[in-house]
């Protein structure tokens, strides 16, 4: 692999998926086609005068904490038009810095199944109400999920969206929460902004060539320029990932198989954490091993505590390196031993299904 991929995505691309079972592709196969279709995705970028390494902080989620997820909730029932969603980015767009990056991801409130009652007190307990609603049904909520948000910017979006009766509050979605793991799997993402850039994908019949804004929201009119990719190449390339603890194992293993062709499932692997490399990680950042507790934890206490992790955690970064290494990173959420806080770990793992190890090579 020449490149590395940021994110792969098989949890909304069913192509994949199809492809495999239709043509009965083995993991070899499957592992070059998810390559040349990622070489061609850079090539349309290239061609459109975007990098894809001017991406990564779009497509990877942040780990220093320094940049927030936040949710915006608003009550569809209160705005007198069909086409709510154009109704509410009218007024979200005028609000985007256009030196920022932002994933922006839109859509109802499906509670997918759930109760009405577990879909409210999911509501309540991660939304901070800043106008009245009246609770009848989940998805009469429109829910408009951005990334890589300063408090600067929090403050300008609420400030700026509070007038109105339909916005109803705001949830702080950095880290894992019940609300978060039902947004991962019913929102869909609306563009992905590249400073006063507006990427967004468009029907698989189109050229490449072409630009076009098939969501109709007026970035236009606020001085964005829309660039457009096939539905297919954005979908799997260029979809950030809202991390959710209910992992979607096929799209995991579709992942794996972008740097293996003999990807399996790494549940039953063995974690290898060489003593060196213990002793390193937790010298490199002082502050978080005491705030997480993992400066007075034994080797196997701290390799037991990976594992579960990693069990609720996806993977991104995905790259076969210079010394023929299959490696990925994720993000290791835990708990401050003396607060409230949560502390995010960005850790980085050699996958070896020969041996069937994951060995850590780095942690910060």
């Amino acid at each position: 692999m020449e490149n590395m991929i940021y994110t792969a995505n098989a949890r909304s691309n069913v192509k994949w998926d199809v492809m495999k079972k239709y043509y009965n592709l083995n993991k070899k196969k499957i592992m070059e086609m998810i390559n040349c279709e990622f070489e061609k995705t850079i090539g349309i970028l290239e061609s459109k005068k975007i990098k894809y390494q001017s991406l990564k902080s779009i497509l990877t989620p942040d780990h220093k904490g320094n940049k927030k997820e936040i949710v915006f909730c608003f009550d569809s029932s209160k705005i007198d038009s069909s086409w709510y969603g154009g109704t509410i980015f009218s007024h979200i767009i005028p609000l985007l810095d256009k030196k920022r990056k932002h994933a922006i991801f839109h859509g109802d409130f499906l509670s997918r199944g759930l109760s009405e009652d577990f879909a409210y007190k999911t509501l309540v307990e991660n939304i901070i109400p800043l106008n009245p609603t009246n609770y009848v049904y989940s998805d009469q909520y429109f829910m408009v999920y951005i990334t890589n948000l300063t408090e600067e910017e929090i403050k300008s979006f609420i400030e700026g969206l509070r007038k109105y009766p339909w916005f109803i509050g705001y949830g702080d979605m950095t880290y894992a929460n019940t609300l978060k793991d039902i947004l991962a799997y019913c929102l869909g993402q609306n563009c992905l902004q590249h400073n006063n850039i507006v990427i967004m994908s468009h029907e698989d019949d189109r050229e490449d060539s072409e630009n076009i804004n098939l969501i109709g929201y007026p970035f236009e009119n606020y001085g964005f320029k829309i660039i457009s990719l096939k539905q297919y190449y954005y979908i799997s390339f260029l979809e950030y990932k809202i991390e959710s603890r209910a992992v979607d194992k096929s799209d995991l293993l579709f992942c794996l198989n972008t740097i293996s062709n003999n990807a399996i499932e790494y549940e039953e692997f063995d974690i290898i954490v060489q003593p060196e490399k213990y002793k390193y990680v937790k010298a490199k950042n002082v502050a978080a091993m005491q705030k997480t507790g993992i400066k007075d934890m034994e080797v196997d206490k701290f390799t037991s505590m990976l594992k579960e992790k990693l069990h609720e955690s996806y993977i991104y970064n995905l790259e076969i390196n210079d010394y023929n290494i299959a490696k990925f990173n994720t993000n290791i959420e835990m708990d401050s031993i003396d607060s409230d806080e949560k502390v995010k770990l960005l850790a980085s793992f050699d996958y070896n299904t020969e041996k069937q190890q994951l060995r850590l090579l780095n942690l910060f």
